[in-house]
């Protein structure tokens, strides 16, 4: 269920980026928790000293970590 402005909102963000509104609906969530943790960092003690970086779809393992420190000669 959503309240009537923020259906009219995924719409319009729907029909501009040529996506469905069930595409759309994740990408809204995502952006406003992105949004609302950057702003916790920010307002935690040290002031977020670690931002964070935006998701590209996927985890980052060690093994692809030390395979880049080998390759770097780190």
């Amino acid at each position: 269920m959503l309240d009537d402005d923020v259906a009219f909102l995924a719409r319009e963000l729907a029909a501009s980026s040529r996506r469905s509104v069930g595409q759309v609906i994740p990408d809204l969530a995502r952006r406003g928790y992105q949004s609302e943790r950057q702003q916790s960092l920010a307002q935690a003690p040290g002031g977020g000293e670690f931002p964070q970086l935006p998701s590209r779809g996927g985890t980052v393992t060690n093994e692809q970590v030390n395979r880049l420190r080998e390759e770097l000669g780190i």
